[in-house]
């Protein structure tokens, strides 16, 4: 015969089996840990959720007729929400990348078009780049030294976002941030697409 009572926490009514009466019992609302009563403290109420087993739960070091709050494994995807952190992070890097480039406009246009009336070999562009230099006195702006820089971060933040995601994929909990995370780094790709194809 089922025991029925209120979570101590949240107050909802459950119910559990009595041979756990008196035992240790996760509450399906809250998911933490309760005791039991050895008789139903309530009327019989149909359709309360059964509770679980305090066993199938992560034990924890709470002691105490309440023990804190247990967290299944199943419900953890930390590398899930490293990727979109580290997408957002890819954004901002992006972002301030394009607030350089729109306060030297006409330094990154005439830089472009020296790379761009060169050949396509490496040493051309190279010279083409110092020629860019030599006409500033030799010695690179600041605004290029770190837009390079940060356009080189915003390619690493993409590539640890991108694994981050693909791993965090292979979890079910939380699958929807690796998801956005996947979602961002392919957005990223095809506005780098359309910038060049355009």
């Amino acid at each position: 015969m089922a025991i029925q009572f209120q979570c101590g926490f949240c107050k909802q009514p459950i119910e559990i089996d009595d041979e756990h009466a008196s035992g240790a019992v996760g509450c399906p609302y809250c998911k933490k840990t309760v005791t039991a009563p050895a008789h139903s403290t309530l009327a019989d109420t149909p359709h309360i959720p059964m509770a679980s087993p305090a066993g199938d739960m992560i034990p924890n070091s709470a002691t105490g007729p309440y023990a804190q709050s247990m967290t299944p494994l199943a419900s953890r995807n930390t590398i899930a929400i490293v990727a979109l952190v580290l997408a957002g992070m890819m954004l901002v890097a992006m972002f301030v990348t394009g607030m350089i480039l729109a306060a030297h406009p006409l330094e990154f246009q005439d830089l472009v078009e020296k790379v761009e009336n060169t050949g396509t070999d490496f040493k051309s562009q190279i010279d083409a780049m110092n020629a860019f230099l030599a006409d500033r006195g030799g010695v690179p702006p600041i605004w290029l030294v770190v837009f390079s820089i940060l356009q080189l971060l915003t390619w690493i933040l993409w590539l640890a976002a991108l694994i981050c995601g693909l791993i965090g994929m292979r979890r079910i909990a939380k699958r929807k941030l690796a998801i956005a995370a996947l979602s961002i780094c392919g957005g990223y790709v095809v506005l780098m697409c359309a910038n060049v194809f355009v």
